[in-house]
């Protein structure tokens, strides 16, 4: 059933502005990105506290370059998605039942206006060519050297709204596009390495990878894991967007960094993460800008355990500077040690933020839920077991 929730009415159409940014093969770009008053605002607008705005440029600068390979095969069409769309009324959305297809759709028209806005090098690579729509082609950028003018941005952005309308067909050869993502690493990998910067590779998909013909067998897995070996030894951050509840398919990805020495994070769809990270940390309201953020690259040691184990007091701390920012936790107490001050202090900060979309409870709440602080950390009954 479809629930009616309440949001900003930009929450989901992000407004292109021009921030200041360089070209990923430059060293200049390799400097801190500092994000000025507007783009702070236009991240507030999508629900971004200054703490996550400011967690996730510190994040375009450690990668200061994105490459999505997006799944756009026939079993795509597949209705087990879920998105999030606007109603009439500006200050509503909708979560809503859908094909893959368009729940990738929503997500890759967002991460085309978020690299707009933040001016984040991106490139955007379809598994197949495009079909359906006029003068199609597999690659589309925004935010690339040289294209960094406002004027070249709309016209990234707009382009790439126009590619991702086409429909899914066609099969999943995913490794011949890391085999090509490879070569694109390398090809920067001496300045990239000298700086301490990596590239971010999301993979978004819905299935094993194939051969050219549609084939997943033993030996196109096999090609597909010596593909990302390939990528061994260089700068690079793996995320798999998966797009489907298909067992089979989850587990192949997850067991992938077992057999590779690669830094691979897997995530599912923002409802399926949020249900994991609710059972092991209920507290958290895991709102749409965390699981954005970690589309993008942005990853931190406390969110590898969120889904794995209740925080720690100390944990939980070091979670609540990302969220509300170093000045917003400034001598804030550990919680096992004056939990009584941890949680008036955090009641002070959530007053100041307006309510997120909790996707377990499925309306608008608070980023934390102070009773459930209190329950948990309050008497020091969160263990690490």
């Amino acid at each position: 059933m479809d629930d009616d929730i309440r949001l900003p009415p930009s929450a989901y159409v992000m407004p292109v502005a021009p921030p200041a940014a360089t070209a990923p093969d430059s060293t200049e770009t390799f400097q801190k990105l500092t994000l000025d008053e507007g783009q702070r605002r236009q991240l507030s607008q999508q629900g971004f506290t200054n703490g996550l705005a400011s967690a996730l440029a510190d994040s375009c600068t450690d990668m200061p370059i994105r490459i999505f390979i997006i799944d756009n095969s026939g079993s795509m069409n597949t209705s087990d998605g879920n998105m999030l769309v606007p109603t009439a009324n500006p200050n509503e959305v909708k979560s809503m039942a859908c094909t893959r297809w368009k729940e990738l759709q929503s997500t890759i028209d967002y991460h085309i206006q978020l690299a707009a806005l933040l001016k984040a090098p991106t490139e955007f690579r379809f598994l197949n060519f495009p079909s359906g729509i006029s003068n199609p082609k597999q690659e589309f950028s925004v935010a690339m050297p040289g294209r960094q003018d406002e004027e070249s941005i709309r016209a990234d952005v707009q382009e790439g709204k126009r590619l991702i309308k086409s429909s899914p067909t066609g099969v999943t050869p995913l490794s011949e596009h890391i085999y090509s993502v490879r070569n694109y690493v390398e090809s920067m990998s001496a300045s990239l390495q000298s700086s301490g910067k990596r590239v971010a590779l999301i993979l978004a998909t819905d299935g094993l990878p194939s051969d050219n013909g549609g084939v997943s067998d033993h030996s196109s897995l096999h090609e597909f894991q010596t593909a990302l070996k390939s990528l061994e030894g260089l700068p690079i951050w793996i995320i798999v967007r998966l797009c489907t509840d298909d067992k089979r398919v989850i587990d192949f990805y997850s067991d992938l960094d077992k057999n590779l020495e690669l830094s691979i994070e897997v995530l599912d769809g923002f409802f399926d993460e949020a249900k994991e990270m609710h059972e092991m940390n209920p507290w958290l309201n895991y709102a749409l800008p965390l699981h954005r953020m970690r589309e993008l690259g942005f990853n931190h040691r406390v969110f590898d355990f969120l889904d794995e184990r209740c925080l720690t007091g100390s944990e939980l701390r070091e979670f609540c500077v990302i969220l509300f920012g170093l000045d917003g936790m400034d001598g804030v107490p550990e919680p096992d040690i004056d939990f009584k001050t941890f949680i008036t202090k955090m009641k002070s900060l959530l007053d100041k933020e307006p309510n997120q979309y909790h996707p377990m409870k499925r309306k608008m709440k608070p980023w934390m839920s102070l009773k459930q602080l209190a329950d948990i950390y309050g008497n020091g009954s969160c263990t690490i077991m």
